[in-house]
């Protein structure tokens, strides 16, 4: 093979080309640096409002477990609370509360019931398809039987015809 007429050098076009290249394979870096950086500071801020949430949910609890332990405390001495605003609006959440935990309940009872009817509608089809295979079993024995049976009848019927 003649290497004399293979350019040593790359050509302009060439050179150009692998330019472009270096110079969008650095933007596309650069705007993906730029991404995780967003991303970073975006989970950040997640993660600050996820705990904020789970502070206010866990001091709530506490609040509506010093309630409930305040008035059980009272109706057990017999004495009459004075309610104020705020015990009037956290009774109010409470029942608020109740209500969810109520219609929570009617949900968890309603897909129970339905799962219920899921199995026994899955166990009918089971059934159908037996059957539906018993039959088809049959159905094969009594062709089988009438296929031999039509085998050694009419031979024998060709023969009495003969006469």
């Amino acid at each position: 093979m003649d290497n004399s007429r293979l350019p040593l050098e790359p050509s302009v076009s060439q050179i150009t080309t692998a330019e472009d290249l270096r110079r969008d394979l650095q933007t596309v870096n650069e705007e993906l640096n730029g991404l995780k950086k967003k991303w970073k500071e975006e989970k950040k801020q997640l993660v600050n409002e996820n705990a904020v949430l789970q502070d206010t949910a866990n001091r709530l609890n506490a609040q509506v477990k010093e309630e409930a332990r305040r008035l059980a405390e009272t109706e057990r001495k017999g004495e009459k609370k004075r309610l104020t605003v705020e015990n009037v609006s956290f009774v109010i959440y409470l029942i608020m509360v109740s209500d969810i935990a109520q219609e929570l309940e009617n949900a968890r009872k309603t897909m129970q019931e339905l799962e219920g009817e899921l199995k026994s509608e899955r166990s009918r089809l089971r059934n159908l398809d037996t059957q539906q295979d018993r039959m088809q079993r049959d159905k094969d024995s009594l062709l089988n039987q009438l296929r031999r049976t039509e085998s050694v009848c009419f031979p024998l019927s060709t023969c009495f015809m003969r006469d």
